[in-house]
């Protein structure tokens, strides 16, 4: 088995995210599925590569708090045309 270096820790955390981001988790998406999924990490020495990859997961996360903060936003709405005020979170 083979370990990644500790300051490789950001780059396997963007990776771990990347992976997880589309998934479900259902029956057929199990726990074995989810654990290969994660062990399956690329690794490279290019600084540079890195670097762009961290930039573009952080941009991805801050999308990620824009699109939550406005489907809540527009729950509150839609909540509020149907006369459901604070039964929505």
């Amino acid at each position: 088995m083979t370990f990644l270096p500790l300051l490789d820790d950001a780059f396997l955390a963007s990776q771990w995210r990347h992976t997880l981001r589309p998934r479900n988790v259902t029956q057929a998406y199990n726990g074995k599925k989810l654990h290969n999924d994660l062990l399956n990490l690329k690794q490279t020495q290019d600084q540079g590569l890195k670097s762009k990859i961290l930039n573009l997961d952080h941009q991805i996360t801050e999308l990620d708090k824009v699109i939550e903060a406005k489907e809540a936003e527009m729950n509150g709405i839609v909540a509020g045309l149907y006369g459901m005020v604070g039964e929505v979170d």
